[in-house]
């Protein structure tokens, strides 16, 4: 396969799983290495990573990203932004940069990370992200080839909206497509499938693929991207296009072709987000740790300490004071990308750089040793990710802080599918029974009486899975405990 040593990012997905099944033929010294993080932990991937190279017979290195115990510094964030020379970036790459480090650093020799990316951009992957996206109205139960197209219809419409067009594009579709693109001077696609695959091309040229190439050559690591090989590209834009539903809808034609190399489980299991969706708040009170490191230094190094020409101080001040009081810690994503802006400009009046590398400064993270997933699941493995407050007895009696009072949508508490959280008499927190079941159920039977340790015993529900929920519920001054 190579005359150097080989890697591989597997993330348990299709696409990573697909090439691990083929690079296993060739190598079964191949070494895979996977992000272990709370989401990753959450949605599954950790566990399919972790099973699929066990079923493949290879290696696999399960780095512990801890969002609460980390050594993640200032001065190391922004020698990543200095690498990637562009405020486009966040927790996805910090993921990436460290698990090629983790690589380096185990393995010397290693000079070659074979990576999954190309595959959703030409085989379908992001089908169910763009009807969540641009079609917030139509329900799951609806979605399919039909909704995608045409969601890929308006969004060419939107595009040919723009710019030149901006002032006839309230005659919505009274206007032909085909004037509108002359009049922009852009090409028209002859079907919506091309729309997807054009815009998914030009992300790859300019985000993606620059990204990974940065991440790994900061390590000394060349990225090989096997769905971009040219016969594979070229394959998938021959389709006929009388067969683009049956193939590019979810990836078909990927997970059609790997029947015969994997079991069901892998070959049909959905595309879930890396890091966003379910327990997203987790990396971003990771990142917004980073930005209020060593005394808000990004922050005073991208902005200074008084006025800035262009950011209002006394507003950016507001949205880093307010983002710790949403548990979700929303407005995280938004402030990174102003303050890596701000150490770009910085940066680019100071050329040339006389740039310090503080990479060989960086811990080198830990991989988890683990040996039966299943055995371990609720035990170790949830207890290295929600374990935060080692100090918390969990045996002591607990109840509602006073002025917290649970609501139901059902006449019945213990019935409902949901439940609020008033504070104050007013409504701050909903807990549903598809995203947090176990603390939904554990949080109404707090009576003041019994501990957190006991009522877990007696609702045989472990200690391990509802653990984050009572560390944020004490964070946001929701329980107490009892004397």
């Amino acid at each position: 396969m190579s005359d150097v040593d080989v890697g591989l990012f597997l993330s348990g997905g299709i696409d990573s799983v697909a090439i691990a099944a083929f690079a296993s033929k060739q190598s079964q010294d191949l070494q895979t290495f996977s992000v272990f993080s709370q989401s990753t932990f959450q949605n599954g991937d950790a566990k399919s990573s972790f099973e699929a190279a066990q079923y493949l017979g290879l290696n696999n290195h399960q780095v512990n990203f801890s969002w609460h115990n980390n050594s993640f510094k200032a001065s190391h964030w922004k020698e990543l932004v200095w690498l990637l020379e562009t405020p486009e970036i966040d927790a996805e790459h910090l993921y990436k940069y460290h698990l090629h480090r983790y690589a380096r650093h185990h393995f010397p020799n290693l000079k070659v990370m074979l990576l999954g990316q190309g595959s959703d951009e030409f085989n379908g992957g992001y089908s169910h992200f763009y009807l969540e996206k641009f079609r917030p109205d139509l329900h799951e139960s609806n979605y399919g080839w039909p909704a995608l197209m045409e969601t890929m219809h308006e969004i060419e419409r939107h595009y040919l909206s723009s710019g030149k067009n901006s002032e006839i594009s309230h005659y919505g579709n009274l206007v032909h497509r085909q004037f509108m693109a002359v009049s922009s001077n852009s090409q028209l696609s002859t079907h919506p499938w091309q729309t997807y695959t054009r815009m998914n091309r030009q992300n790859l040229q300019m985000y993606n693929l620059w990204h990974e190439d940065r991440t790994s050559s900061g390590n000394s690591i060349e990225s090989r991207v096997p769905f971009l090989d040219h016969e594979l590209v070229e394959l998938c834009a021959k389709v006929p296009e009388k067969y683009y539903q049956d193939l590019f809808w979810d990836k078909r034609i990927l997970r059609e072709a790997m029947k015969p190399w994997l079991p069901e489980r892998f070959y049909e299991r959905p595309k879930v987000p890396f890091f966003m969706g379910q327990d997203q708040r987790y990396t971003q009170r990771m990142m917004y740790n980073l930005l209020i490191d060593d005394d808000y230094a990004l922050l005073n190094e991208a902005f200074g300490d008084n006025r800035h020409s262009v950011i209002s101080t006394k507003e950016l001040n507001r949205l880093i004071d307010s983002i710790p009081e949403d548990p979700e810690y929303q407005g995280v994503e938004m402030l990174l990308k102003i303050t890596n802006m701000g150490l770009l400009e910085k940066m680019a009046r100071e050329l040339p750089i006389p740039h310090k590398h503080v990479s060989d400064s960086y811990t080198i993270l830990d991989s988890l040793n683990i040996t039966d997933w299943s055995e371990q699941e609720h035990s170790a493995l949830q207890e290295t990710m929600s374990t935060r407050r080692t100090e918390l007895s969990l045996d002591r009696s607990v109840a509602l802080v006073d002025n917290v009072q649970l609501l139901s949508n059902s006449s019945q508490m213990y019935q409902s599918t949901c439940i609020f959280i008033a504070v104050n008499g007013q409504i701050e927190y909903e807990l549903s029974e598809e995203s947090e079941g176990d603390w939904m159920t554990v949080i109404q039977h707090i009576d003041g009486t019994r501990s957190l340790a006991q009522i877990c015993t007696d609702l045989e529900i472990p200690v391990s899975k509802v653990r984050k929920h009572i560390e944020e519920a004490i964070d946001y001054d929701l329980l107490k405990f009892v004397e």
